[in-house]
């Protein structure tokens, strides 16, 4: 009896003993797994913030200047843009461009601009998709840090474009403010026409045509369609656009807008014309007409008319003609030579 009491002890002191080892390994294995959880953690953190202190080195670094920013005639925007001394890998530049109500970022590939050099990128009319023009033009450098992640830079230049450049590039061939004179126009059927300087959409006066004419709606109108003094322009096809703020002295007044093809001897019988009519309000309204005159056409001419078969006025302010169909820019064209 007394060996069996010694043997029980002995196992339950073993199993003790054992006991306390597998404790201690399995206090080892948790630290050893706690310690790989916080060094997965740390190591995140690490590597995150060299990432954004590399990108953000680098954006420091890139230096670039917006120098110059023209529209060509055909409607391109060159825009001039100059790297300063430091180190950075720039990739690309986004170009903010802006109509002055939509935005839109164009990125063009800058790899190749170095550190004092300049380079000259295009933005196409193709480009532009959400924007009918370009008024303005920032730009922001696009970083890369050592693993080739790219970073937005923010926006370091910008540049806003003369309103003349604007319309150039936008096709404009003529315009006309009625500040001086009344050209292209000359009162024409039972009507006078008077420079007004106590209304207009821009400057300081606009062009007033009175209708007299009580019998028929047809017979008061602006510029002849036949005679060298009544063509604004030389031509030789194309589709052209004319446009102008207009507004009456009647809520129900009327307006009829032809525009002549005319051939070298200032007739429209061999080219034809088209016409459109307005309901006419007592505010400032832009309307306008877009036609596509075949080639050959020598000069194109422009008829207004005062629809109304009662005695009334119409106003006529910033004229102008496009040699090309700008139709849905044209709010914004006229909001930009407003400012």
């Amino acid at each position: 009896m007394k060996k069996t009491v010694e043997i029980n002890d002995f196992f339950q002191k073993n199993n003790r003993g054992i006991s306390a080892i597998i404790v201690t390994l399995l206090m080892i294995v948790l630290s050893l797994v706690a310690v790989g959880v916080v060094w997965v953690v740390i190591s995140n953190v690490l590597s995150s913030g060299t990432e954004q202190v590399s990108s953000g080195v680098g954006q420091l670094l890139v230096n670039l200047k917006l120098e110059n920013v023209k529209i060509q005639a055909n409607g391109d925007v060159q825009a001039t843009v100059k790297r300063s001394s430091g180190q950075g890998e720039l990739s690309a530049i986004n170009f903010i461009v802006s109509d002055g109500t939509n935005s839109q970022v164009i990125k063009k590939d800058a790899s190749g601009l170095k550190e004092l050099g300049t380079q000259t990128f295009t933005i196409t009319p193709a480009d532009l998709t959400t924007v009918g023009f370009v008024k303005d033009v920032s730009i922001a450098p696009l970083t890369k840090d050592s693993s080739g992640k790219e970073t937005i830079g923010n926006a370091v230049d910008n540049k806003k474009i003369a309103t003349d450049q604007i319309l150039g590039g936008l096709g404009l061939v003529y315009r006309q403010g009625f500040e001086q004179d009344t050209k292209p126009f000359t009162g024409a059927g039972i009507s006078t026409i008077e420079i007004d300087s106590s209304t207009s959409y821009s400057g300081g006066k606009s062009l007033k045509h009175i209708s007299t004419d009580t019998s028929s709606p047809y017979d008061t109108y602006l510029t002849p369609h036949t005679g060298a003094s009544s063509v604004i322009d030389n031509f030789n096809g194309g589709v052209y656009t004319f446009s102008a703020m207009v507004k009456s002295s009647s809520a129900n007044g009327k307006l009829g807008v032809f525009i002549f093809c005319l051939d070298g001897g200032y007739s429209y019988a061999t080219y034809g014309n088209k016409n459109r009519a307005y309901d006419l309000t007592t505010n400032w309204k832009e309307y306008s007409i877009s036609h596509q005159c075949p080639s050959g056409t020598s000069y194109i001419s422009i008829r207004a008319d005062n629809d109304v078969a009662s005695p009334g006025a119409n106003w006529y302010d910033e004229l102008m003609v496009f040699n090309k169909n700008v139709t849905n820019s044209l709010p914004q064209i006229y909001e930009l030579i407003k400012e």
